[in-house]
């Protein structure tokens, strides 16, 4: 009976290592997408600070992938695309192609982005099953998107 237990107990450590490991994936999914909607704003964006801003957000992204590489568990497991991840896309890409002319509905685009991306930290924190040296590194990268918010709504002023 012990043996069953223990072969039921380690099952469930192996799914919750799966679930983080989803759980991280999804969140280098939004930062390549975050990555890649800003790049493609900088070559096309004609203002300067804008095209500074975009360039910044997007290597700070590239800097939260670098940094959740290193917690992933499972590299040889098929990723999953979710919802959040294509409501992002679809927020990013099919906006950003029109709106690129006028500051305001940039700063727009870029704010709804932020803040799905943002989401995305805070449901993956959700997570009681997520370790805390993992949490931590989600909790700090959840208070610079934060803070990257709030300075896509200082140069909307």
């Amino acid at each position: 009976m012990n043996t069953a237990y223990e072969s039921i107990n380690s099952s469930a450590i192996s799914f919750d290592k799966i679930k983080v490991h989803h759980i991280i994936k999804d969140l280098i999914s939004v930062n390549n997408d975050r990555i890649e909607g800003y790049n493609a704003a900088v070559y096309q964006i004609k203002d300067r600070d804008l095209k500074e801003f975009c360039n910044k957000l997007s290597i700070q992204s590239e800097q939260f992938n670098i940094a959740l590489k290193e917690l992933i568990l499972y590299p040889t497991l098929p990723d999953e695309v979710t919802l959040v991840e294509t409501l992002y896309r679809a927020c990013i890409y099919v906006k950003s192609p029109s709106l690129l002319n006028d500051r305001e509905r940039i700063l727009l685009a870029c704010k709804v982005g932020e803040n799905m991306a943002l989401n995305s930290y805070k449901k993956a924190l959700k997570e009681n099953i997520i370790k805390e040296q993992i949490r931590s590194k989600l909790e700090l990268q959840k208070v610079l998107l934060t803070n990257s918010l709030h300075e896509i709504k200082l140069l909307k002023v």
